[in-house]
């Protein structure tokens, strides 16, 4: 099924359909919800869309890949050419098993360091990204970056060099990686849901009160005589 470049806003109706395949790509949807009932769907392409992290929908926060974890059957998903930029945004899909097939290209996540290595520890039997097959190396890789090894390494050293003390001489570590914490606005975003109204963020209403306080100063100077 296919309703791509349809400027398509938000998933409905499509409720307990037995669709295989979906497209809907080049529309205007910034979340992902309403297809937790299609549970025989295989593939669906939601590229060149506007999924980013945060949206508000009815007043309240939410974050716009959760909605595809129930979609057990899915080998395919293309989410290219959005705005995702955060790797932990991965959580959502990392546990379909059938996943086999995912593509984040020409979005901001692709200048992480070390990204195929992190997308695909958390997918490990993804077999393509972003359209270029993975291969037995960068698995390997991947799983030495965050250390899945180390322990095993650790006891066969003590075994053959007991007086020894092991050296961790791994030269990408997943310590390198800068922690994917939020920005200062973001982290108040957090800290402000509570008093989200509609689709004004706090963000924008404290961009709001301070127009407002500079005016009145500026009235009040104004009224000063002379």
């Amino acid at each position: 099924m296919s309703i791509r470049n349809n400027k398509i806003e938000t998933i409905e109706n499509l409720e307990n359909l037995r669709l295989e395949s979906l497209n809907l790509s080049q529309n205007r949807l910034k979340i992902v919800s309403g297809l937790s009932t299609l549970k025989q769907m295989s593939r669906l392409d939601l590229s060149r869309n506007e999924i980013h992290k945060y949206c508000f929908p009815e007043g309240s926060l939410r974050y716009r890949l959760k909605g595809l974890e129930e979609c057990d059957y899915l080998r395919f998903l293309d989410l290219s050419g959005n705005k995702i930029s955060k790797v932990r945004q991965i959580v959502y899909i990392e546990d379909l098993p059938l996943l086999t097939e995912f593509d984040l290209s020409f979005n901001p996540i692709q200048c992480k360091k070390y990204y195929r290595f992190q997308v695909l520890y958390r997918i490990p039997q993804m077999r393509r990204l972003d359209g270029v097959d993975i291969t037995a190396k960068e698995k390997v890789k991947a799983e030495n970056l965050h250390g899945l090894d180390l322990d095993d390494r650790k006891t066969i050293f003590k075994t053959l060099l007991p007086e020894e003390e092991f050296v961790d001489r791994r030269i990408k570590t997943y310590e390198d990686i800068d922690p994917e914490s939020d920005s200062s606005a973001e982290e108040k975003l957090d800290k402000d849901m509570d008093i989200i109204s509609g689709d004004r963020k706090p963000k924008e209403k404290a961009q709001d009160d301070e127009e407002a306080e500079e005016m009145a100063t500026e009235k009040n100077e104004q009224s000063l005589p002379q």
